[in-house]
């Protein structure tokens, strides 16, 4: 396993939202988290990315616990991608995709021509290369989401954590990410977590899904396994029919809510 987490117990303050939660990702896998909101998918992913410490358990890459890692190691192997973040107006693509060679500078901060090669591979592998000198502040919602990927290409990481990264974005938009999601993994190898709402997006785009209730997994596994009405009655509160598509990947039709819902 790439990563794993073991036992976790996560909290802000003195409120604890995920208690005992253990999980394991496999190297070039792409899993979502899914579950209601206050489930605690966006907490786990921050502690994957070691930006919460755990109250108790640990989280390792490649079996080391990850608060042993040095900040620049660390950020040399794991890229996260937070909700909503923000460039100063003035940045370019070009100059945020810069940012991410940050890990790999030696020590006295000169870049090489190796890191230009790698930024310049960044904006071509999310097809920036045309808007690189634009300021970001002018993007359009998935342009932007598209150059904060491309950020975290540039730090060249073996896994990728992406917190909700189609909010707020319109469905071109939505299904531009995803599909730019699959392709890095699938050409790039790259490991990716995402926090997803849309749970047929998760279902489309994922190897596994992991089902959060009340900071605990209740379910993991392949889509057309966890995906069912008897899942989503129970962590959503909703009555669905499961379909599936021409290429067989479920998708859940709301009929309603649960009674009791």
């Amino acid at each position: 396993m790439i990563l794993e987490a073991r036992g976790l117990r996560l909290a802000y303050e003195e409120r604890e939202v995920v208690r005992g939660l253990s999980l394991a990702v496999g190297s070039r896998e792409v899993i979502s988290l899914i579950g209601p909101n206050g489930s605690g998918k966006s907490t786990v992913l921050r502690a994957l990315a070691r930006t919460l410490r755990p109250k108790g358990g640990a989280v390792y890459l490649h079996g080391h616990d990850i608060q042993t890692l040095s900040p620049g190691k660390l950020a040399r192997q794991l890229a996260i991608l937070p909700q909503g973040p923000e460039a100063p107006p003035d940045l370019t693509v070009r100059e945020l995709v810069w940012y991410g060679r940050s890990p790999h500078l030696k020590w006295w901060g000169r870049p090489t021509a190796t890191d230009a090669e790698v930024v310049a591979w960044a904006l071509g592998e999310t097809k920036l290369e045309h808007l690189a000198d634009r300021p970001v502040a002018t993007l359009s919602g998935g342009e932007r989401q598209r150059a904060w990927i491309a950020l975290a290409l540039a730090q060249t990481p073996e896994v990728l954590l992406l917190d909700e990264p189609t909010t707020y974005l319109d469905i071109s938009h939505q299904l531009e990410v995803m599909e730019l999601v699959r392709r890095l993994n699938r050409s790039l190898g790259l490991t990716v977590i995402m926090v997803l709402h849309d749970i047929n997006q998760a279902a489309r785009y994922s190897h596994r899904l992991i089902a959060l209730q009340n900071g605990r997994v209740v379910a993991e596994g392949e889509p057309a396994y966890i995906l069912t009405p008897a899942l989503l009655r129970q962590v959503f509160g909703v009555e669905a029919r499961i379909e599936y598509d021409v290429d067989g990947v479920p998708m859940y039709l709301p009929l309603g809510l649960a009674a009791g819902g």
